[in-house]
């Protein structure tokens, strides 16, 4: 039911201080802890450029009121009306010409307020009609119809606001109470194809015809169990001489059938009404005669005494098994049989109109359980089969290449299948003659026939023609400049031909033409572009054309004259430098100090912080001032309790305001824009030194700048960011005037500006004369920077007349410096050349003993960490023998030399292994000895882990320190807890698996336990020669043992390096200890609810970022007796909890714990999938 679909939801929000309709936010508790009702509109997906409907229901939360019923409605809704367009709005409840709707634009009203005369002659009505006066709760209120106009990955909102009334009572005039409704929300997922509804196409030849007749049964609507029968229509009985029901259909090699034709005889229907019916396209499904087993589905249409203007609709999937409380029956065999079809899930939404006929029927009827369907048939099947063979074969180009993706269908048949890599295909067929239709992309269609050969293959290969190319000129778009300015042209041009191609395409303005050779694959497309640097005489209308040698496109382009009395502006230049501040939202304080304290710091350039910088253009004449650069700092979100998280922030639009040097007063105006993680949110400021609500601003200004302080205490935050942790952790959205805080504190710079300006261009090259595209050219202790194109050009235009250092960087290069000179009205040229980075080697080298007669294998890793690819000569020494070997190594890549030594009796000993480079030298220890043997018993011996501490954290992209205080620690058995326990065995070659996993159990101080089992055990390997571990395996974790909300993901352990963790192992024939580690797996699943994905930081897909240590003591060759005891102990432990027998890998309770914004999760052992599922009860795990 939808209540079950919203059961998280927040705390509705009180409606806005002026009266505005406001959507309620989404909850943090269960709607039914704080509402008896709810309205909410239904979640789908469509189609850009399609229509969707949309139900809006209402729902009864309380379990004894569900006959409350709902008499009129004001709907109150909004939407995103740039991805949504509002068309219409109906409702089964009323007539269509009841129903008022008035759509603003971004919100629709959508209201049925019947009189109170006509809810009298309704109660009337049902009253002598033995129905239903108005409808019940658990209804569709009414239908939305939208055109959907959003791209593909969008989703749209539709929210029903606070504004919205409903009513109910025999009189119509009583209004449910607002603080008991819920209002509520959903989404438009727009898609790029939605999934066909419907019966799917056979997947195999037709096998066999049937005939159903009926013999009796029922179907009713809205009622009680114990009067289903008597209250129904009865369906005929052919055995008595009725005219039955018939159902004609065809039965298919998948065991789905479809019916070819249906017929219903004129049925008697309660309060003296004829009911006729019609099936709507056909009715389908599946039907396994061995298993006496049979479906039915489809759309069946009633039309009441023959009017069809009284007609209603509904929709039916009848079993033979169980549904609801109907029991259904088969016995079939391969003449046919008899079965009985139920259905007590359906509903009815659909009425006629006519609200006798409805109250008569009881509909509409929509609550799931109120309508019955049993439907007994005899059927006679007929078997169809017909002779087959196979076809199959290779759909490949010209060239013999195969061909991925081409559609082969059978023509005339339903049959039809997609290629492969290989271009394979392959249909089982009728035999005979078949033809088959191919078509691939890029590619000439085809038809072929073939002959199919009874319980034959036969093998085709369809080759298929390149289609030919048609550049199609889309669209040419020009500059409008003024004479002596560059204008930009730029042509798009469009292959919608039907194969890829190669052809010259021109662009042209004036005397200005480019020619490219363009290459444009299939339904591709492509843009050409055209500089056209316009002299002082070139005013005038000019005509840019694109040619493809298909198609032309053209676009005008006009030059108008240059203004020869155009002035400088006189504007001076103003420069901020932040030195403090803070901001906060939602803080109901009238106190700046307690704001302070609960916000966010903004950079003090006097503490060594990177400030906020603006630079403006002010204009001393009117006092205004507008930003021509703005840079800030990303701010630390650690204030707020997300470690490890920057907000980025930034003025899409730049900011203004005025500065009056003689009245000491200045104002701060424009939209600031947040970007943090995975969420977003704008909002305007309107900062002022003349102070704001409970803020004081300050000034000290004279004509060459001074100190500010501006401040702003009513701003608002409209809207969520969608990244819940930051939502939740700064108060979003925040909507109280008066709770939002802001103080700026600036040193100002005024400085007139300097009339005389030049132009800075050059080429940044390599030292071997290469051009290098995105190399940074930045001007020092300036915020003027650019990066060069892909010929290495750079342009910085308008900098002020003087002396300039420029920084060049660019990645793999040195970085450089060069001094430059800009003189009025000219243009400087500046060519640089960076060096390439040297190449820094690194080496790690691994060493394996050997015994007399065996060889000793040096194995060097060597790593280039430096910018430019190097070669490294690697020398290795063992006594008297060296070795070398030469290897090349690209920058960030690592290259590995294996150099290998046979050792005789004479070699018995300890040697050191000294390995050389030009950039590095190393050593390593080798030991030669007569029988080294394991260091661990490998011998197919059992063992016994025991957990001994450890920690597993999610989406921590700190140090360990922070994932381990933000994690949650496993337990030690040394320290008195119930630890982790695996029994298992080690094979000869030493791998093991467990027997036996036992696992504590652990309970919250709220009391939330989450079960854990191992259903496929662990597995792993214990190195024979160094002592190491690993393991891996599939855990599964559900909380109090609910399986309705999961996700999953998958570790792998190791005692080694794993990122920022180090695992370690010290074992022997006896055994030791082991610590597992994993800092590199992700979490890419969600569980669907954005609240508890939003607050556990799902998906956590950043390598990294979750960590897992666990430390083990294990015991190898462990006594038999004592690990058959162990284990017998784990299950009858698990079958006394269970209730049940005991499996090997038992399940267990474990302690997991949600805090608020940081979002970890419950536990893991040593490595594997683990599934965790949150119950009903999130509310009270989440602890917010």
């Amino acid at each position: 039911m939808l209540a079950s679909a919203v059961a998280f939801a927040a705390v509705p929000a009180a409606a806005a201080s002026d009266g505005e309709s406001e959507p309620q936010e989404s909850p943090s508790a269960p709607v039914s802890d704080f509402a008896d009702y709810m309205v909410v509109p239904e979640t789908t997906e469509g189609e850009s450029g399609d229509r969707v409907e949309i139900d809006v229901t209402a729902e009864t939360l309380i379990g004894d009121n569900e006959d409350a019923d709902v008499t009129g409605y004001e709907l109150d809704i909004e939407y995103d009306d740039d991805k949504l367009v509002f068309a219409d709005a109906d409702t089964f409840l009323t007539e269509p010409e009841e129903l008022e709707i008035d759509d603003d634009g971004d919100s629709v009203q959508v209201e049925w307020v019947p009189s109170f005369l006509d809810v009298v002659a309704d109660e009337f009505i049902a009253e002598v009609a033995d129905g239903e006066a108005s409808p019940n709760m658990n209804v569709t209120l009414a239908t939305l119809e939208f055109a959907v106009t959003g791209d593909p990955g969008e989703t749209a909102d539709i929210d029903i606001t606070d504004d919205s009334t409903m009513w109910w009572g025999s009189t119509g005039i009583s209004e449910y109470d607002d603080d008991n409704v819920w209002w509520g929300t959903s989404e438009v997922e727009i898609v790029d194809e939605l999934d066909d509804d419907g019966p799917e196409d056979p997947d195999g030849p037709q096998v066999g015809e049937f005939t159903a007749v009926s013999q009796g049964n029922y179907i009713a609507f809205n009622e009680d169990e114990s009067d289903r029968e008597d209250e129904g229509v009865q369906f005929p009985v052919q055995e008595d001489g009725d005219t039955p029901i018939q159902i004609e259909g065809e039965i298919f090699d998948d065991g789905t059938w479809q019916s070819t034709d249906a017929t219903f005889p004129t049925l008697d229907a309660p309060a003296g009404l004829e009911a006729d019916v019609e099936v709507i396209d056909n009715l389908y499904g599946d039907i396994d005669i061995e298993g006496d087993e049979m479906t039915a589905e489809g759309d069946l249409n009633v039309i009441v005494d023959g009017n069809e203007d009284d007609s209603f609709e509904f929709e039916i999937g009848a079993t033979t098994g169980e549904s609801g409380i109907l029991d259904g029956d088969a016995s079939l065999g391969d003449d046919g049989g008899s079965v009985t079809l139920v259905d007590n899930e359906f509903l009815v939404e659909d009425t006629t109109g006519d609200d006798i006929v409805d109250s008569g029927l009881g509909l509409p009827s929509t609550q799931e359980g109120d309508n019955w369907l049993s439907l007994a048939l005899d059927i006679e099947v007929v078997d169809t089969e017909v002779p087959t063979g196979t076809v199959e074969g290779t759909v490949e180009s010209e060239d013999g290449a195969p061909i991925e993706g081409a559609d082969v269908n059978v023509v005339d048949e339903l049959d039809a299948t997609q290629t492969g890599e290989d271009g394979a295909f392959e249909f089982e067929l009728e035999a005979g003659t078949q033809e088959l239709d191919v078509t691939a992309e890029g590619y000439v269609n085809k038809t072929a026939e073939v002959t199919v050969e009874e319980d034959e293959t036969t093998e085709r290969t369809l080759t298929l023609e390149s289609g030919d190319a048609y550049f199609e000129a889309v669209a040419v778009v020009g500059d409008d400049v003024e004479a002596g300015e560059e204008a930009e042209i730029l042509g798009t041009v469009e292959n919608t031909g039907e194969g890829a191609g190669e052809q010259d395409v021109t662009l042209s303005v004036a005397d200005e033409e480019v020619t490219e050779t363009l290459e444009v694959g299939f339904e591709e497309e492509t843009t050409i572009d055209l500089s056209w640097e316009t002299d002082a005489d070139d005013d005038g209308e000019y005509t840019a054309e694109l040619d493809t040698g298909d198609a032309t496109a053209e676009a005008e382009v006009t030059v108008s004259e240059a203004d020869d009395n155009e002035t400088d502006s006189g504007d001076d230049v103003l420069t901020a430098t932040s030195q403090g501040g803070f901001i906060a939202f939602t803080e109901d304080t009238s106190s700046e100090t307690t704001a302070s304290d609960e916000g966010l710091s903004l950079p003090d350039e006097d503490d060594g912080d990177t400030p906020i910088e603006l630079e403006a253009d002010y204009n001393p004449d009117d006092n205004s001032w507008e930003s021509t650069a703005v840079d800030f700092p990303n701010l630390d979100l650690g204030e707020a309790g997300i470690d490890g998280v920057e907000a980025e922030i930034d003025t899409p639009n730049g900011l203004e305001g005025t500065i009056d040097t003689d009245d000491n007063t200045m104002t701060v105006e424009g939209t600031l824009a947040v970007t943090a993680a995975d969420g977003n949110f704008e909002f305007d400021i309107d900062a002022t030194t003349d102070g704001s609500n409970d803020l004081d601003g300050d000034a000290d200004l004279d004509a060459d700048g001074g100190t500010i302080t501006a401040v702003d205490n009513e701003y608002l935050i409209q809207e969520e960011s969608g990244y819940d942790i930051m939502d939740n952790a700064l108060d979003l959205p925040a909507t109280t005037p008066g709770e939002n805080w802001l103080t700026l504190s600036f040193d100002i710079d005024i400085e007139e500006t300097a009339a005389d300006t030049g132009d800075i261009e050059g080429t940044v090259e390599s030292s071997t004369g290469d051009p290098i595209e995105d190399a940074t050219v930045d001007i020092e202790d300036e915020l003027d920077d650019t990066t060069t194109d892909d010929d290495g050009d750079f342009e910085l235009d308008d900098i002020e007349t003087g002396d300039y250092t420029l920084e060049i960087t660019a990645d793999g290069h040195a970085d450089t410096t060069t001094d430059v000179t800009v003189d009025e009205d000219d243009t400087t040229t500046v060519d640089v050349e960076l060096d390439a980075d040297d190449p820094e080697m690194t080496v790690d080298v691994d060493v394996t003993d050997a015994e007399p007669g065996d060889t000793v294998a040096l194995t060097a890793t060597v790593e280039n960490t430096g910018g430019a690819p190097g070669s490294e000569e690697v020398t290795a020494t063992v006594g008297d023998e060296t070795k070398t070997q030469t290897v090349e190594v690209a920058p960030g890549d690592t290259e590995t030399v294996t150099l290998e030594w046979d050792v005789a009796e004479e070699d018995l000993g300890e040697h050191t292994a000294e390995i050389e480079g030009e950039s590095f030298e190393s050593t390593a220890d080798v030991t030669v000895a007569e029988d080294l043997g394991p260091d661990v018993d490998a011998d197919g011996d059992t063992f016994v882990a025991t957990s001994q501490g450890g920690f597993i954290s999610f989406a921590e992209d700190g140090d360990k320190e922070t994932a381990i205080e933000e994690g949650l620690e496993f337990p030690s058995a040394d320290a008195g807890e119930e630890p982790i326990e695996i029994v298992g065995a080690v094979d000869d070659d030493g791998s093991w698996e467990s027997s036996s996993i036992r696992f504590p159990d652990l309970v919250t101080d709220s009391g939330i336990a989450a079960e854990v089992s191992a259903p496929d055990g662990l597995s792993g390997e214990i190195d024979a020669d160094s002592g190491e571990m690993s393991a891996n395996g599939e855990l599964s974790v559900a909380i109090e043992g609910d399986d309705d909300t999961q996700f999953s993901f998958e570790i792998a352990t190791t005692v080694g390096e794993s990122e920022s963790l180090s695992g370690e192992a010290s074992l022997d024939e006896e055994g030791g200890t082991a610590t597992l580690v994993d800092n590199e797996f992700t979490v890419p699943d969600e569980t669907g609810d954005p609240l508890i994905d939003g607050t556990l930081d799902l998906p956590a897909t950043d390598e990294g970022t979750n960590w897992f240590e666990l430390d083990l003591e294990v015991e190898l060759d462990a006594d038999d007796d004592a690990t058959s005891q162990q284990q017998q102990q784990n299950n009858e432990d698990e079958s006394d909890e269970d209730g049940g027998e005991a499996t090997p890998e038992s399940n267990g309770g474990l302690v997991t714990s949600f805090g608020q914004l940081t979002g970890f999760l419950g536990l893991l052992t040593a490595g594997g999938i683990v599934t965790f599922s949150l119950a009903t009860r999130l509310a009270e795990i989440l602890d917010v």
